[in-house]
C-alpha cells in the first residue's frame, strides 16, 4: 500500500481491482456516485487532498507514476482526466453532505 496515498490507494484497489463488475453493470457516472455516497465527509476531503498532492508531485508523468504506483486492473488511458472527474464527483458528494 501507498503510505503516502492511503485513501486513493485504498479507493483503486478496493473499488477499481474488485468491483469490476459493478462497472460493467451500470453507468460510470452512477457508479462514481454510489461509491462517494459511502465515504464519510472526513475520508472524502482526505482522499480529495490526496489527490490534489499526488497530481502536484506526480504531474510530469503522472499517467505512469498513476500506474505504478496504484496497479489498476481496469485500464486509465487519461490519468489526469480521470483524477479531474474523481476530484468532482467528490466535491459534489462533499456539498451534498
Amino acid at each position: 500500500m501507498s503510505m503516502a496515498y492511503p485513501h486513493l490507494h485504498h479507493l483503486i484497489g478496493a473499488y477499481f481491482n474488485q468491483d469490476m463488475d459493478l462497472l460493467m453493470d451500470m453507468p460510470y457516472d452512477t457508479w462514481l456516485s454510489e461509491i462517494m455516497a459511502e465515504h464519510s465527509h472526513p475520508t472524502l476531503q482526505a482522499l480529495l487532498q490526496e489527490i490534489q498532492q499526488f497530481s502536484a508531485e506526480h504531474h510530469e508523468q503522472l499517467n505512469a507514476d498513476f500506474v505504478a504506483i496504484f496497479n489498476p486492473e481496469v485500464e486509465i488511458d487519461d490519468v489526469p482526466g480521470f483524477l479531474q472527474e474523481l476530484s468532482g464527483a467528490i466535491e459534489d458528494q462533499l456539498e451534498r453532505s
